[in-house]
């Protein structure tokens, strides 16, 4: 979760590459020598995505279930996003660690109606100055591309990783949407140069 409820993050797919493991050591190579680069995290997270109300300014709600999480007591979290600037880049996200994805689900349902569709992902992140600098890349099961989020406090950070990771020389695209639109509402992708 970025600083002060927000995110400022920037989601790219990798240009010729369809192996994470061949993504991941690039991006370990090219991270490697930066100051206080921290802990990594390897996993495998099951997201389920829920529709917000007609009358939230909730883009989605999700919850999502970590096979390794940070705090053990902790397996879980619910998210709620909000593109309240136009876009992805920038926007309120506010999580919350809960004990059970199983009863996250259960209560959503309840609040929300029927689950709206599941994306399991494995993933690699490296954390940077502190909790809210980090890259990831990862794949989404069943499908053949892979990303790359980074995400720090300032998007002047995002660009200045980004950069690093371009000289290591992984090319990029910027995507618009979010995998709750790609993989669950089904929304065309489009990009953007980075």
């Amino acid at each position: 979760m970025g600083k002060h409820d927000r995110e400022i993050e920037v989601k790219l797919l990798t240009q010729g590459y369809t192996s994470l493991p061949a993504v991941d050591k690039i991006v370990c190579g090219a991270l490697k020598d930066l100051v206080q680069c921290r802990p990594v995290i390897y996993g495998c997270a099951t997201d389920s995505y829920y529709d917000s109300p007609e009358d939230s300014d909730a883009d989605f709600v999700r919850i999502r279930e970590l096979d390794e999480p940070k705090n053990p007591h902790i397996p879980a979290e619910v998210t709620a996003k909000a593109s309240d600037r136009g876009g992805n880049v920038n926007r309120i996200e506010m999580d919350l660690g809960i004990e059970s994805a199983s009863q996250g689900n259960k209560l959503m349902a309840l609040l929300l109606g029927d689950m709206k569709g599941r994306v399991t992902k494995r993933y690699t992140v490296y954390f940077m100055e502190d909790q809210d600098t980090t890259v990831s890349v990862y794949k989404v099961f069943k499908d053949k591309r892979v990303f790359v989020e980074v995400e720090a406090t300032s998007l002047r950070r995002v660009k200045e990783l980004i950069a690093v990771l371009q000289a290591a020389g992984l090319e990029f695209v910027r995507v618009e949407q979010s995998l709750f639109q790609l993989f669950v509402k089904h929304v065309p992708m489009t990009t953007v140069p980075v």
